[in-house]
């Protein structure tokens, strides 16, 4: 059983399939992102690097991958 996502980053779209226990890092590698990168829903937490993705996303979901923010530098 698979699940089809569409994974965005800046302006170019991935269709993911993803299978039970599916992690993020994993998505991010398929897709030859960096590892640091986050993914997350639109305007959500990011998911950690371990976990299950495929749990927690509906099938045509959209994701978000994006780099990490730096906070407090100036």
């Amino acid at each position: 059983m698979e699940k089809e996502v569409a994974v965005i980053n800046g302006d170019r779209v991935f269709d993911v399939a993803i299978r039970p226990g599916t992690e993020t890092r994993e998505i991010l590698a398929q897709l030859n992102l960096p590892a640091d990168f986050c993914l997350s829903r639109r305007d959500a937490l990011p998911f950690g690097d371990t976990e299950d993705v495929f749990g927690i996303v509906r099938t045509g979901e959209k994701l978000y991958a994006s780099p990490p923010a730096t906070v407090g530098l100036a």
